[in-house]
């Protein structure tokens, strides 16, 4: 599932297609955007203050988006007093358009804003100048501009962006930047620079966490051509779909206070389900037009959308939006629709079936628990390998990293300290970042102990089919009895690593009951002892104990996957970053290749 990037929240993107919108449009745009899809949303922190901060109503939506970990600003400043700071820098120049940098009152007004940031390693400034100075100098915009401004001169163009650049300095790259090389009559040519800025602008941002935008908002076509997926993300189709269900939807004044209420239950069980089925639904529309070679082009296909759209709203009466149970209804009311199209259109009926299957493979989030500097320094650099861009997520109760997509999956991680218990420990760790992330799946991970030398490998990976914390027992003077619980992993997660196993001929994989509690395991004896606690035992670890704690208590499925770095005696750090790459390398091309379905 993309993250969606507001690109319409974007002021010199507007300025670029000469699309004015007021407080009011925004915030119905995003209001159907946020209603529609249970996606991540993000944007530029500079989106926020430029666009969002001068209109209070709006600004109050976004911080209540913000408030339910639902929207995320992304920025290279850790804070806002230091990016209010380098925005007073690159916008010296233009300062009369910028007011909330440089005036006191409105600077202190965004500094208590409470607004957080999700840090992204690459300077916006920095790239756009490198991207779009490599670009004019290969004449990389040829194309581009002959296909859609073919009345423009490309060598002109391509004179501005080198002239403006080899100027730039500390200034932002804005139009404004390039305004004073324009020649007499500049309209359609400043038009064309702006847009290629905005462009690679919203480029480098889709990048951050692998986004979509949102298509179909109307003025805004001209950008439409950089969604990776149609209708999914179609404002003027979830726009429709919308006011289909609700009364009234369209008359936003009148029910913004509804809408708004209904926002602060994103992210919901029934929230996503309404999602599902309104993707699902559009999803056989388009597949029926399609398939039934109705309608070869998607602009087609989405006016032949509206059209049975309206059609089966006609047919039912309309809910209201102030309804406690709104979602509830709105589910029960996509289902009518489904169900009514598939009885009277066989083409819609093999669509639906077709959209089903699509929808039972959607991406989900992943959270994977680490526990020491080396597992980080090696997911760090298998991040690199597969060109990820990891970047600091703060919570509530936490900080975590957060990778973007890989596969179908949304991937984080937490990193605890060693062991189950205690102020940092794995349990404690696993609860806030549950409650902060809201994952659907999490992975203990990283190195732990093997059983025997004779029968596995250094470097070797262990699957936990269940974990049986070893810590409770009762010691009597002839023998000791285990008390610790015995708990199974989720089955899925053993499914999706079976086939792990299957795809992976490089590193030995192990799938067994593991040992867990709270002692660095170092001595011969102790070591026997636990086999004799558990004959079956292929390993053990110090953190899964309290990682499969907390997911109990969160009704979250889990699984452990820990690499071999010794045998529980005489330990060294020698085998460690061995055990940690095969592990990371394991997990990370497991959730590349392997799908499971969405919770």
């Amino acid at each position: 599932m993309s993250a969606i990037y507001l690109h319409y929240l974007d002021r010199e993107l507007r300025r670029s297609i000469n699309k004015n919108l007021s407080g009011v449009d925004l915030r119905s745009i995003t209001s159907t955007i946020a209603l529609s899809t249970c996606n991540i949303l993000y944007c530029g922190l500079s989106l926020i203050c430029e666009s969002c901060f001068p209109d209070n109503k709006l600004f109050s939506l976004i911080k209540l988006l913000f408030g339910n970990n639902q929207l995320r600003t992304v920025s290279q400043y850790p804070s806002l007093a230091e990016y209010i700071e380098s925005r007073t820098v690159i916008y010296s120049h233009d300062a009369t358009r910028y007011p909330m940098y440089f005036t006191q009152k409105q600077r202190e007004k965004l500094l208590s804003s409470g607004v957080s940031i999700l840090i992204k390693s690459k300077d916006t400034t920095t790239s756009l100048a490198k991207t779009i100075l490599g670009k004019a100098k290969s004449n990389a915009y040829t194309r581009l501009i002959e296909e859609k401004t073919p009345w423009i001169s490309v060598k002109m163009v391509n004179t501005i962006f080198l002239k403006g650049l080899e100027s730039l300095k500390n200034k932002a790259v804005t139009f404004s930047a390039f305004s004073y090389l324009m020649p007499d009559n500049p309209k359609l040519l400043s038009n064309t620079i702006k847009r290629v800025i905005s462009e690679e602008y919203t480029k480098h941002y889709l990048e951050v966490l692998d986004g979509d935008i949102v298509t179909g908002i109307p003025g805004f076509e001209y950008y439409d051509y950089l969604a990776k997926k149609f209708p999914y993300y179609d404002y003027y189709l979830m726009d429709a779909l919308l006011d289909s269900i609700f009364i009234d939807y369209k008359k936003r004044k009148d029910s913004e206070e509804a809408i708004r209420s209904l926002l602060g239950l994103r992210g919901s069980d029934l929230h996503k389900k309404m999602c599902y089925e309104m993707q699902k639904f559009l999803d056989a529309l388009v597949i029926r037009y399609l398939v039934g070679r109705i309608a070869p082009e998607y602009n087609e296909a989405r006016n032949k959308l509206i059209e049975d759209i309206d059609l089966l709203s006609k047919r039912s009466q309309k809910i209201s939006i102030t309804k406690a149970d709104s979602f509830a209804l709105a589910i029960i009311k996509l289902k009518e629709y489904s169900d009514d199209k598939k009885n009277s259109d066989p083409y819609f009926r093999k669509g639906y079936e077709m959209a089903e299957r699509r929808h039972s493979l959607g991406r989900t989030r992943i959270l994977l628990v680490t526990a020491t500097d080396l597992e980080d320094d090696v997911i760090g650099e298998m991040s690199d390998k597969k060109n990820l861009l990891p970047s600091p997520f703060r919570g509530q109760r936490g900080v975590y990293l957060t990778f973007g997509s890989i596969g179908d999956f949304e991937v984080f991680s937490a990193r605890s300290r060693m062991g189950s218990v205690g102020i940092a420990g794995s349990e404690t760790t696993t609860l806030d970042a549950i409650d902060d992330l809201s994952p659907s799946y999490i992975i203990s991970t990283g190195i732990g102990f093997g059983r025997s030398e004779k029968e596995q490998s250094l470097g070797d990976i262990l699957v936990s089919e269940c974990v049986r914390f070893y810590e409770k027992q009762r010691v009597g003077t002839k023998k000791i009895i285990p008390r610790g619980d015995r708990v199974t992993a989720s089955p899925i997660l053993l499914q999706m690593s079976s086939i792990g196993r299957v795809l992976n001929r490089k590193t030995k994989i192990h799938t067994g009951i593991i040992l867990s509690g709270e002692k660095l395991v170092d001595d011969p004896t102790f070591k026997s002892q636990l086999w004799e606690l558990e004959p079956e035992a292929i390993g053990g670890d110090m953190e899964g104990a309290g990682v499969v704690s907390a997911c109990i208590r969160r009704n979250k499925p889990w699984i452990v996957i820990k690499g071999i770095a010794d045998w529980g005696e005489n330990k060294g750090d020698k085998a460690q970053p061995l055990a940690a790459t095969n592990t990371f390398e394991f997990i990370f091309d497991l959730l590349e290749n392997v799908r499971i379905p969405l919770e």
